[in-house]
């Protein structure tokens, strides 16, 4: 089905519900939205736009931050819009010209810089100016033009559609965007929600771990040496903390104040010192990553130019001091002997060649944080059968590193799509913005801290057939602290921006939506709400306490009731079926799509190992199936079974809770915590009577009658965020609740498991008068 308007061209674009319905919200106010790359941003704005004409008399003003992109959506609305030719406005039309062209056009797409100069000029103005479009909106922070733009278009009171894939993590800053803007309203989606989730395309993601290249390890050692004492004199000068390895963001600021310091006037030795020591540091500390994620080839090109740099006679004095260093020379020697480079090159060609034999018509793209692992990476791959590689990098040329035009650019994507070449090797200029074609494999060399960065690189495949995503990740290395930063970032950004879109409509007097998600989880909660139940629907928690049943203690089933529990393969093979069997329940084993267990046909589960948890939520197939799961089933449930496996598990503790966070955050869904399949049968089997006793008209109670040990956990599991292993914990700590409650939050927080959120939760609920308000 494609879009019916009157000033859309016929048959041209694809009507995707969600989009009309972002639309209809952007059409009402001032909306940012935030739709994944490649989900059609582009189409929402040709709709807005198209509807905003029809509408009204005035202009629209369609930014966006780069010249190819202004360029891209220009040809985009006039390929699809009636009636209305887009104008181009960038810094190499003639500003005389511009003014002309402002009085008679009705479409405007420029880069912000030209309009806020524009404006300055005064050439023109924005009082006839119906809607302005920010693309990439979540630039619009600091000095960046759009803020002048927003401000300057905010005093008409005019309508703003900001889109964007990946606003970032940090609420403030997604607030500063919408307040720059004049933005009132916001509209995410993901791949995940419902109106979205039957457009879109698998996605997997693997992580592929090396090991630092053999002969490395010594050329680390003698550079962190060097490093090392840079940063102790930086201590010493009081600019930075001791004890506190630094990271290369207090490096940059170390800079920062120092120049700051220098340029204020207040000049002496100690402060040339520093800045030099700092250059020096920072130059040491570029090395060592290449030296541990790029590899060989990467080192030897930025040792050789710091040696030039600092032999010659206008050189800093940075690079001077580096070469006389015995250590660096040392360093260089070593690093010439190598033979081998860094075992992520030796992995590239197996995973393209596999990628090639499993799909010949493959499109990929390798993203590289440097140029010059881009320039090696190329000529690598060139001498492969079969591969056609292309270097894609940005217009900036640096000495001998040259630059592509624009036009170079065009003609590569171009040829690109056409299958001429068969891989691109970029840097980040492929991340944002082009219209580059989806991919079916995107190679990330090494993991970007950025949670922006790494959902603009991920959203370059998947988007026409199912994609891959493949991340080289360099043990012990940078690369592993770049990885878990992006992945902790990025589920912050989805609770940050439901909760700012709560608060938008709390703030216009709106409801709350269906799945508006709860305030993000302290650490402390996720240890004790690991069993997440509805009050309608739970009342076991699992596990063999004093109190609870095993599997074999359940009343067996009833064979006149005719109804079975119903579990896929999967399941199976976990050996649910033989605990389940072996207790007298009737299993019926059967494909399921979505599911892992069907209980009844309101309540179906998901298991996963913590470790394929962890790895579900990486490539988002954990939401995927939730989405689907609450699309099917009134109560879904998430089943974390085990704990992680291996010395090496990708799964740690911090992983696991930021997982659980974003699941209940984002979901409503129950996560349920087994230590093992026997604890999940005995689990299944608790939900499976409870759903029974509901279909036969009579809830059947787990006890009739509790002994005092169990009237005693049954209070304390009251208590705010108290689970029946915290319970228990309290009880043998205390020795009665009259103990708990004689406790002061110091005593409480002694007690494992118990925070210091937690612990002034329970004790003030404990001293509360009965009706009075908290606070």
């Amino acid at each position: 089905m494609f879009l019916e308007h009157e000033l859309i061209k016929p048959s041209s674009t694809e009507q995707r519900d969600y989009q009309v319905n972002i639309a209809a919200t952007a059409l009402r106010e001032s909306t940012l939205v935030v739709l994944p790359t490649g989900m059609g941003k582009t189409i929402v704005a040709l709709i807005v736009i198209a509807e905003t004409f029809l509408r009204g008399k005035g202009k629209i003003l369609f930014l966006a931050p780069t010249k190819p992109l202004v360029e891209q959506h220009a040809g985009f609305m006039r390929d699809h819009l009636l009636r209305f030719e887009p104008v181009v406005f960038t810094g190499e039309v003639n500003p005389d010209d511009r003014k002309e062209q402002w009085k008679s056009s009705r479409l405007i797409v420029s880069t912000p810089q030209v309009v806020e100069n524009d404006l300055l000029e005064g050439r023109i103005g924005l009082a006839d100016v119906d809607l302005v479009v920010f693309d990439e909106a979540h630039r619009a922070v600091g000095d960046y033009a759009y803020v002048t733009v927003g401000k300057w278009y905010a005093q008409k009171g005019g309508r703003v559609l900001g889109m964007t894939a990946s606003p970032g993590s940090d609420v403030s800053k997604i607030a500063e965007v919408c307040e720059n803007l004049g933005i009132t309203g916001v509209e995410i989606r993901s791949e995940f929600d419902e109106d979205v989730v039957k457009y879109t395309q698998d996605v997997s993601t693997e992580y592929i771990a090396v090991n630092v290249q053999e002969g490395m390890g010594r050329i680390t050692y003698l550079l962190k040496q060097i490093y090392d004492e840079q940063i102790k004199k930086l201590v010493e000068y009081g600019f930075l903390e001791p004890k506190k390895p630094p990271t290369t963001r207090d490096l940059l600021e170390v800079g920062n104040v120092v120049r700051a310091r220098l340029n204020s006037g207040k000049k002496n030795i100690h402060l040339f010192r520093a800045a030099s020591i700092q250059a020096l540091a920072m130059k040491v500390n570029h090395a060592i990553e290449l030296a541990e994620t790029q590899g060989k080839g990467a080192l030897e090109n930025y040792l050789d130019k710091i040696s030039k740099e600092g032999s010659e006679k206008d050189g800093s004095k940075a690079s001077r001091d580096i070469v006389k260093d015995a250590r660096f020379q040392q360093a260089r020697t070593l690093l010439y002997g190598m033979e081998r480079d860094h075992p992520k090159l030796e992995k590239m060609v197996p995973i393209l060649k596999q990628q090639f034999l499993a799909k010949p018509d493959s499109r990929v793209i390798v993203f590289t944080h440097y140029r010059d692992t881009c320039e090696l990476m190329t000529q690598m791959l060139e001498k492969v059968e079969g591969f056609n590689p292309a270097r894609f990098v940005g217009q900036a040329s640096k000495g001998e590193d040259i630059g592509l035009k624009q036009k170079e650019q065009k003609s590569i994507i171009e040829r690109f799509q056409k299958g001429e070449f068969n891989i691109l090797v970029s840097t980040s200029i492929a991340e944002e913005g082009l219209d580059i074609p989806s991919t079916d494999l995107v190679v990330f060399y090494e993991p970007v801290p950025s949670e922006i960065r790494t959902i603009q690189r991920r959203g370059r495949t998947g988007r026409r057939r199912a994609g891959r995503v493949i991340v080289l990740v360099t043990r012990d290395t940078k690369d592993e602290a770049y990885l878990w930063s992006s992945r902790k970032k990025e589920m912050q950004m989805r609770r940050e921006l439901d909760s700012l879109k709560r608060k938008l409509r709390a703030k216009k007097g709106l409801p709350p939506e269906q799945r508006a998600a709860p305030a993000p989880l302290t650490k402390d909660q996720l240890e004790n709400l690991m069993t997440v139940t509805p009050k309608e629907e739970l009342s076991m928690k699992v596990a063999e306490k004093k109190g609870q049943k095993s599997l074999g203690q359940f009343e067996k089933k009833s064979g006149s009731e005719g109804q079975s529990i119903i579990i896929s393969p999967r399941a199976s093979k976990m050996g649910l079926k033989d605990e389940l069997e072996g207790s007298g329940f009737a299993v019926e084993e059967r494909d399921l799509e979505n599911a892992d267990v069907v209980i009844s046909p309101r309540v179906a589960a998901s298991i996963h190992t913590v470790d394929q948890f962890i790895q579900g939520i990486s490539d988002g197939s954990v939401f995927a199936t939730l989405a689907k799961l609450k699309h099917e089933y009134l109560h879904p449930i998430l089943i974390v079974q085990g704990a992680p496996q291996g010395e090496g598990s990708q799964a740690g503790n911090a992983a696991v809770y930021d997982a659980l966070s974003a699941v209940l955050a984002e979901y409503h869904v129950s996560v349920l915590s087994t230590g093992s399949p026997s604890e999940t049968a005995t689990m299944i089997a608790s939900l499976f009577k409870q759903e029974e006793a509901k279909q036969s008209g009579r809830r059947k109670p787990v006890q009739t009658t509790l002994d005092p040990a169990s009237r005693q956990m049954f209070m304390v599991q009251g208590l705010p965020n108290v689970s029946a292993t915290l319970a228990q914990r309290l009880l043998k700590r205390f020795g009665s609740i009259k103990g708990i409650a004689d406790a002061d939050v110091e005593e409480l927080m002694r007690v494992e498991g118990i925070g210091r959120v937690i612990g002034e939760g329970i004790h003030t609920v404990l001293r509360q008068r009965f009706g009075e308000e908290e606070g």
